[in-house]
């Protein structure tokens, strides 16, 4: 044990051990002492920590710096040192060397949850929701503090609610692309084949790209590879295949701008076109449009859950932003009111009438009554095909027998088939019958599940895949003989036949047309 007085004796009979004894007894009171301490090497760390947070929050930077030097001699750089330095660079605006500083902290210790929070924060500050809500979700994975754990899962709440989307609308006009404007990011891909390059440039908002049809799939492919969050929003049926290219990597919506089930200006394929319409809704995640009429065709007739009406006129609830952040929570809550509101209004009584059934779309009975009083009064083929669809959903067979049989909307052969199918009391059937004849096909495809030979015969014909729908014809006459006196199975298999030069189709021609003079 080496002692002053020894140290005294020493040097007064060798002074040249006097600096090796002044050492080795210095040496050996640091480490006495930090045995003996009432502080170890952390408490003093935590100390230190402690003394920096008070000057930061007191905006003395400068003292801060001081004591995280005293910090680092006492641990080195280790990941509180890169987390306290970072949050001084933060509180200097110094955003680069910030994230500079909370990277090498978590390159020594990806696990801190102070490193995980800071840098979490500062994707915030900077925009980048997305990467904030990883490195809080991580953060929360990696500590057991309940006070921060309930902290971080409240901010997390808060971001899912508002995460960031780029809309890419794609052969929308330019009026249709302004629905969509708002928090979110917009680009709009417009083809042009008058031109050879594409042209750039932003306008109200949105960013536009011009583009020849022959390269707008490359076009579109970049624009989802480089944003995050993509939404591609079309309304041309025949790009389905074409957009379903990229169903891994964005979300598909379909914007439709005109109600199939009374525009036919495509006459002739207007079954054709109605079939394509729905199997694009049945594709898309989502189902946009700012029409009520189209809204109605979707909620009303189709019962269609994935159709959102976006009018800013009528409230916040009806911006694509409010409809994008509530998607998945309780989005009609008060969806109602706001219509009904909206009507109170509107002068025009039609307009205000379909304002008013979209509020009652989950109650059957209003519905029905406003459905009604329109019909009555204006006859639109809008109005009629909203009543009989109610009428049928609500299965009031009585009611919608006689609208059938007196509407002029229905072809003669369908109220010739109802007749006939009320007359053997088969309900289903007349359903079914009333949704083919209306061309709704989604809510015909949930009733294929019996009297099968019958209606796919039928559906097939709509469809026009002829060879299919004359076999099943012929499994009716094999096997289901109280279809013998149906109007519309001997039309369709008179006209098969005929298309296939049979000339068996005369009897089942001859018999159609007895059939309905019978019915008429």
């Amino acid at each position: 044990m080496i002692t002053l007085n020894k140290i005294r004796e020493l040097v007064l009979s060798q002074e040249q051990e006097l600096e090796k004894l002044i050492f080795e007894y210095f040496l050996q009171k640091d480490i006495t002492n930090y045995h003996n301490s009432s502080f170890n090497k952390n408490d003093k760390k935590n100390e230190i920590k402690l003394s920096i947070e008070d000057m930061i929050s007191q905006g003395n930077l400068e003292k801060a710096k001081e004591l995280l030097y005293k910090y680092k001699e006492i641990s080195g750089k280790d990941a509180s040192y890169y987390s306290i330095a970072g949050i001084i660079s933060l509180n200097e605006n110094n955003i680069e060397d910030a994230f500079e500083k909370f990277t090498k902290g978590l390159n020594i210790d990806n696990t801190n949850s102070d490193l995980l929070y800071n840098i979490a924060y500062l994707n915030l500050v900077v925009g980048n929701t997305d990467e904030a809500l990883e490195y809080y979700k991580r953060c929360i994975n990696n500590t057991d503090d309940k006070d921060l754990i309930i902290e971080v899962t409240d901010i997390i709440d808060k971001l899912q609610d508002k995460i960031s989307h780029t809309l890419i609308t794609f052969g929308l006009t330019k009026e249709e692309s302004m629905n969509f404007k708002g928090e979110n990011r917009v680009i709009a891909l417009i083809e042009n084949d008058n031109l050879e390059h594409e042209n750039n440039y932003e306008e109200n908002g949105i960013i536009n790209y011009e583009v020849n049809s022959k390269k707008s799939k490359d076009i579109l492919g970049y624009l989802v590879r480089r944003n995050k969050n993509c939404i591609i929003i079309f309304k041309d049926i025949d790009k389905i295949d074409y957009i379903n290219n990229f169903k891994n990597s964005a979300q598909i919506a379909y914007y439709q701008n005109k109600n199939y089930y009374t525009d036919k200006s495509n006459y002739l394929n207007h079954n054709i076109d109605m079939y394509l319409e729905k199997e694009v809704c049945n594709t898309c995640e989502f189902i946009f449009t700012s029409d009520i009429s189209v809204y109605n065709a979707k909620k009303i007739i189709e019962r269609r859950d994935n159709i959102y009406l976006i009018d800013e006129n009528i409230g916040n609830e009806f911006t694509i932003d409010y409809i994008l952040q509530n998607i998945g929570k309780d989005y009609e809550r008060g969806f109602e009111d706001k219509l009904r509101e909206y009507s109170k209004n509107l002068d025009d009584i039609y307009i205000k009438s379909l304002y008013l059934i979209a509020a009652e779309s989950n109650n059957l009975n209003n519905s029905i009554k406003i459905a009604k009083t329109i019909n009555d009064e204006y006859k639109t083929e809008e109005s009629y095909l909203l009543y009989i669809t109610l009428l049928n959903q609500a299965k009031d067979y009585n009611n919608l027998i006689i609208n059938i049989i007196n509407s002029e909307y229905i072809e003669d052969i369908y109220k010739a088939e109802i007749l006939y199918l009320n007359s053997i009391k088969n309900t289903d059937l007349i359903s079914f019958i009333v949704n083919i004849a209306t061309n709704n096909y989604k809510m015909a495809e949930l009733q294929l599940h019996d009297e099968i030979n019958y209606k796919m015969a039928l559906y097939y014909f709509e469809l026009n895949q002829f060879d299919l729908s004359l076999n099943k014809y012929k499994d009716i006459q094999n096997s289901e003989s109280k279809f013998i006196n149906s109007p519309l199975v001997n039309r369709n298999i008179a006209y098969l036949l005929y298309a296939n030069r049979n000339e068996n189709y005369e009897k089942f021609y001859n018999f159609y047309k007895e059939l309905m003079e019978i019915y008429k």
